[in-house]
């Protein structure tokens, strides 16, 4: 029993074959102070430990969508969109391209024949401008090689075809803003010159009936940045 902080202990034996009812006294002042704060402590610490098992054991991890939940009947249309684009919208633009582009090529021959012979590219940017791809080329041949390419009749096919291209992957990824296939990738009218070039992806479509799917993947997975392919984990306790 404590009392005021001392022990009292019955039952010490006085002498053999005697036992006394008389308590004997352990004043726990003779712990040391750093004994006791050591002890204290160590209780301290027992009980955050405790409290932390117990909250580890109502700890939950959610796994959610970055654009957020939606619903069956968005998804099912995002889905529609992406075949009509697949195989119907976006051949029919590519084999108007096709067209245009041999008939371009020739005018380029005609005009800048030593340009002719080089490797050179184009693509299009937000606002319709033709964007040379030309590293060898010096500014005057590049402005004139886009003038020609503009005099083509050529600019509104590759709008078309940047529009269907952009919608295509955004459709894929939907408003979940998520992807495992080509909707992961980043392409939008703004970045769309630094990763799409048009007599590539042409020659790359020409390959096979749904070549300019493997044709715009190609481009795709070589220059463009794999955003939307992750989940969002949120961390939390129930």
């Amino acid at each position: 029993m404590i009392i005021n902080g001392v022990n009292i202990q019955a039952g010490a034996a006085l002498s053999k074959g005697a036992v006394s009812n008389k308590p004997v006294l352990q004043d726990q002042s003779s712990q040391s102070f750093e004994d006791r704060v050591s002890a204290k402590n160590a209780k301290i610490k027992k009980s955050e430990q405790q409290a932390q098992q117990d909250a580890t054991g109502l700890r939950a991890l959610i796994t959610t969508y970055p654009g957020g939940n939606i619903t069956a009947d968005e998804r099912a249309a995002s889905k529609l969109r992406v075949i009509d684009i697949y195989v119907g919208d976006l051949p029919r633009v590519t084999d108007s391209l096709e067209s245009k582009i041999d008939v371009l090529e020739d005018e380029v021959a005609t005009q800048m024949p030593d340009i002719a012979r080089t490797d050179w590219d184009f693509s299009i940017d937000e606002n319709g401008g033709i964007i040379v791809k030309a590293d060898h080329l010096n500014d005057a041949d590049k402005e004139k090689l886009a003038s020609i390419i503009s005099k083509s009749g050529i600019t509104e096919d590759l709008t078309e075809a940047r529009d269907l291209m952009v919608e295509f992957i955004e459709e894929d990824r939907t408003k979940a803003m998520y992807s495992t296939s080509i909707g992961k990738f980043d392409l939008t009218n703004e970045n769309f010159s630094e990763i799409i070039n048009f007599r590539e992806y042409v020659d790359g479509a020409s390959s096979s009936p749904i070549g300019h799917g493997y044709a715009l993947h190609d481009q795709l997975d070589a220059r463009a940045e794999v955003v939307y392919n992750k989940l969002t984990t949120v961390d939390i306790y129930v």
